[in-house]
């Protein structure tokens, strides 16, 4: 017989003895307790040596370490009736056993943070998450008239030590979750060739400026975010793409460009009635590709109905209101701000009298299965802005850029200036899905204002009419993985899209004994169809040089490799075409474009 199954076995016994003496009233000796224990040890060995005797003579008799094993069981489900007999009695707090166990400490009973302030006291048996803690198993139940121990007290914010991790960057928390910092930042480094356009076709607000190859840092940012005392979540990200490479300036004096403020604000969670305010410097929350963060869109550049219209007001200044319902399948957000882009400069001043804007966006769930590998969105935002000085000028640029200024990313349609006094509105319903491995998704973005002016005077004198200008557009886009299992991710939460987090990372490296070894990473290919026309007006509104108003169409095809879930090169390839007012200014150009990406 094995000796350790033969200790176990001597072990349970002695402890079966201890506990009937104990249930019974009397208290077995030592010596009984012995002899007992030797008496049944004698007993198994006869057992076993007969069983074994057995075996090598029939060779089909039963494993004597197999029966032994079922006498420990045996003997272990005694001990564990007599144990649950001797169950103490628990804290009117918990002592119901149809009570659900308490969430982690520091948590609401629906999972979300509490809200309980540094030197805040609350009774344990209110604050959800704090319950008595449970005698021993093996202890005495407290007497009838002796006092209980007062349970102990744990109260978020009191616990301000952290432990840090590398969680898709580097992440530092307490233990209550109560104080959270992550530092990280992003970087895409965009390189892109353009096949030489037609000579007839404009560009920019000139008729000179025409596409060229470069490279350059679409996005370089440094980001820190976390939370304060659990209520309060805070995020304050920079953007230094623009600045000069000084070590390759080409001329004596260098000029420094400015730092941007992307994401800067102050978020108050879980207010009642209210659900989460955030006030500072934010997204506007209008369009699914907006609200999808740039670490995670399968495009190096977003739509050109986005760029004409949205990315005119990306950031913006004021607050935000946004909540989340039915387990997360409905989110609501609304928000007012100040409206344009040129009230808010890059260090986040905004100016104006009287020029704000509100926007609201909704979206459903209606089917979420499989944790999100099968799903079905649906939302809708809707906007009312006033203009900057009443006018607005909407353009877009090529599908793939590089570069940072007007002359390097030059408009390939723009309708020229025109005036609004009574603002601009915005009618944007989004749709999408998710089908294992493939992914569909598509907006349409409807703009109008009212009544439209060609020329205004500094007595804001209007003049040279249009009437109503109408300016709409829409995208198509999927996606699908040739890696199995992997899938695009979805953030409930926010409804939009999420971090592509590939089932295998992608690695080539020989490992200590000098084998080389490989991961796969996650490989998707892409394809999108976009529309966008800027023709509207009586008579119709358009640039007087450079590139002009009009109809565009683009496709475009691409594959993207994810290392891992922070790492990935994308290669997009688009095909556009331009129906410009102007027929002689009318042609297509093609782009193709080469993206590293990361971020921490």
């Amino acid at each position: 017989m094995r000796p350790g199954l033969l200790r176990t076995l001597a072990a349970i016994p002695l402890l079966l003895l201890a506990f009937e003496g104990a249930v019974g009233g009397e208290e077995p000796s030592t010596a009984d307790v012995l002899k007992e224990l030797m008496k049944r040890i004698d007993t198994l060995e006869e057992q076993n040596k007969d069983l074994r005797n057995k075996l090598e003579k029939s060779g089909e008799a039963e494993n004597p370490d197999e029966q032994l094993r079922r006498q420990v069981q045996e003997l272990q489900d005694r001990l564990n009736a007599i144990e649950k007999n001797r169950e103490p009695h628990l804290p009117a707090a918990i002592e119901d056993k149809d009570v659900e166990p308490a969430p982690a400490a520091g948590t609401r009973e629906d999972g979300s943070f509490s809200d309980y302030m540094d030197g805040k006291v609350v009774e344990p048996s209110k604050k959800p998450g704090v319950v008595a803690k449970k005698p021993d198993a093996g202890g005495e139940p407290p007497k009838a008239d002796a006092p209980t121990k007062a349970p102990t007290e744990f109260v978020v914010g009191k616990q301000k030590k952290m432990s840090g991790e590398w969680n898709n960057g580097l992440q530092f928390r307490s233990e209550d979750d109560a104080f959270s910092l992550h530092v990280g930042g992003r970087v895409d480094f965009d390189n892109v060739w353009y096949q030489p356009t037609a000579k007839n076709m404009r560009f920019g607000s000139d008729n000179a400026t025409r596409l060229a190859d470069g490279s350059s840092f679409r996005r370089m940012r440094l980001r820190t975010d976390g939370r304060l005392y659990d209520w309060v979540d805070f995020v304050f990200e920079v953007n230094f793409a623009n600045l000069q490479d000084f070590s390759n300036q080409s001329a004596a004096a260098t000029t420094v460009g400015a730092v941007g403020i992307t994401d800067s604000n102050l978020t108050f969670r879980e207010i009642p009635v209210l659900g989460n305010v955030r006030v500072g410097h934010f997204l506007a929350p209008i369009s699914l590709e907006h609200m999808t963060s740039s670490n995670f869109v399968y495009y190096m550049e977003r739509s050109p109905q986005f760029d004409a219209f949205v990315n005119r007001f990306d950031y913006v200044n004021g607050i935000n209101f946004f909540n989340t319902y039915l387990h997360d399948r409905v989110t609501l957000s609304s928000a007012l701000f100040r409206s344009g882009s040129t009230t808010i400069n890059p260090f986040g001043a905004g100016a104006g009298d009287g020029e704000y804007a509100f926007a609201i966006r909704s979206t459903g769930l209606p089917i979420y299965e499989d944790g999100g590998r099968k799903l079905i969105h649906l939302g809708m935002t809707v906007m009312e802005r006033t203009l900057d000085n009443h006018s607005s000028s909407p353009g877009d640029r090529a599908l793939v850029r590089a570069g940072a200024t007007k002359t390097d990313l030059p408009n390939v349609m723009q309708t020229g200036t025109f005036y609004s006094p009574y603002g601009e509105y915005y009618l944007n319903p989004e749709i999408a899905m998710i089908l294992g491995r493939f992914s569909l998704s598509g907006e349409y973005l409807w703009s109008f204002a009212p009544s439209a002016y060609t020329g205004m005077t500094a007595n804001s004198v209007l003049s040279g009419p249009v009437g109503r200008l109408d300016y709409h557009g829409f995208y198509v886009e999927s996606g699908y993985f040739l890696t199995r299992g992997d899938y695009r991710r979805y953030n409930k939460k926010q409804g939009s899209w999420d971090r592509t987090v590939p089932l295998e990372n992608a690695w080539c490296m020989r490992g200590p004994d000098g084998k080389l070894s490989t991961g796969r990473g996650a490989v998707q290919l892409l394809a999108r169809f976009s529309y966008l026309d800027l023709v509207s007006g009586d008579p119709v509104l358009t640039a007087k040089a450079g590139a002009r108003a009009g109809v565009e169409n683009d496709v475009t095809l691409g594959v993207a490799w994810y290392i891992n879930p922070q790492a990935n090169m994308q290669v997009n390839y688009v095909h556009t075409q331009i129906n410009s007012v102007l027929r002689s200014a009318s042609g297509s150009f093609d782009g193709l474009g080469l993206r590293f990406h990361y971020d921490f």
